[in-house]
């Protein structure tokens, strides 16, 4: 121990150490950091925090890292007339990682008064589709228990930011599918899939649904939109090995594949575990059929994009695949892809979510956003008008 930190040393070696074998290439360093950190995150000693509600807790959906529960957390009682922002980490993230960028906005007034910020946490290795249907149900259920009536006009109003993989999964409470994503999994009516009633409702409204009506705007951090060359080869394979799927969601794919004809589902479904990791390499089914769906035009969406010079990604997230078209703002900031904690990067939050309470009919001019003395090199493209250059109120 160190502190309040378990300190250990990783050591790889061959499981067949007298055997011929070919010559392998190293890992790559960024591989290597990768696989440190998802160790040394999952070693650090929990710490005194508040309790927070949870909502919804799928049974047995607890992330391989142990990292934090699952479920919509809700750190504060309700509030009516707040608006929910919904923050959703990505892959072996926590609810953690938000603790900087909370505490900094709500230390601002205009936004404390008229936000409430929620934290969604998720097995980080299931399929992006199967982790959205949670976070969609969670939603749902948060209205159920807070506003039965549906008489609360700001939780129509609702934010959902994500980082990483998170954007992916909010971003699909943004989208109606249609039939576009079910054809990932089969090419035929999804009426003749057999199987436990549940386990049929679960498949359908993971990849058929429509958008959440809660849902009006959305803020990507470092987001993967078109996957990032990290999922492919040997990093893609330690990353599978990694992030496995929980029981509950490998169950239901293996019942359902019991009661239905060889050729119901396609290949890729059939043959392999439906992992996270897998479905963020480049050119996936998955990732295609998304590029193809667009947001909701009631849907206003916002990209914070980490790059490490011009024209460059973040190290994890390709410049290309953090970009998408029809964006309301989209700022480039001199940063990692592990972000949250850039003043920049909070700040544009910030100016984001004053933006949203004045299209609210709440009036958030006197909201202090300004950025002084930018970390780095930062580039705007179709930034929102009507921005309040202060510097006071934020860190």
């Amino acid at each position: 121990m160190r502190g309040d930190r378990l300190m250990m040393t990783l050591r790889l070696f061959s499981a067949r150490p007298g055997a011929a074998r070919r010559k392998e290439l190293p890992l790559p360093p960024l591989a290597m950091r990768i696989l440190s950190g998802v160790l040394f995150v999952a070693a650090i000693a929990s710490e005194p925090r508040a309790s927070a509600q949870v909502l919804v807790s799928p049974t047995r959906s607890v992330d391989h890292a142990g990292q934090g529960p699952t479920g919509l957390s809700v750190p504060r009682p309700y509030e009516r007339g707040k608006i929910p922002v919904v923050l959703v980490h990505g892959l072996w993230g926590s609810d953690r990682q938000w603790d900087r960028m909370v505490r900094d906005l709500e230390a601002v007034e205009a936004i404390s008064s008229r936000y409430q910020f929620w934290t969604f946490g998720y097995a980080t290795g299931d399929s992006i589709p199967f982790s959205a249907l949670r976070l969609r149900r969670a939603i749902r259920r948060a209205r159920d228990v807070f506003d039965p009536a549906g008489t609360d006009e700001a939780f129509d109003r609702m934010v959902v930011v994500g980082h990483s993989l998170g954007g992916l999964v909010a971003k699909m409470t943004a989208r109606t599918t249609g039939p576009t994503l079910w054809r990932t999994v089969s090419a035929k009516d999804p009426v003749g899939m057999s199987g436990p009633a549940a386990d049929v409702r679960f498949l359908r409204e993971a990849f058929i649904y429509e958008r959440l009506p809660e849902v009006r705007r959305v803020v990507f951090i470092a987001t993967p939109h078109r996957g990032s060359p990290l999922a492919r080869g040997v990093l893609g394979d330690l990353g599978n090995r990694i992030c496995r799927v929980t029981d509950g969601a490998d169950d239901v794919r293996r019942r359902l594949l019991v009661c239905n004809d060889a050729g119901f589902f396609e290949p890729g479904f059939r043959l392999n575990s439906q992992t996270s990791v897998g479905g963020l390499e480049p050119g996936s089914p998955l990732l295609t059929a998304l590029d193809e769906l667009r947001i909701d035009p009631a849907v206003a969406f916002h990209s914070i994009i980490p790059s490490r010079g011009r024209g460059r990604g973040d190290g994890i997230v390709p410049l290309g695949s953090a970009r998408v078209e029809g964006a309301a703002s989209e700022l480039l900031v001199r940063a990692e892809h592990a972000c949250l904690e850039e003043q920049e990067v909070i700040r544009e939050t910030a100016r984001i979510l004053a933006e949203h309470g004045r299209m609210s009919g709440k009036d958030s001019s006197h909201i202090v956003l300004g950025v002084a003395e930018l970390r780095g090199e930062s580039w705007a493209k179709g930034r929102s008008s009507g921005e309040t250059p202060a510097t006071g109120g934020m860190p």
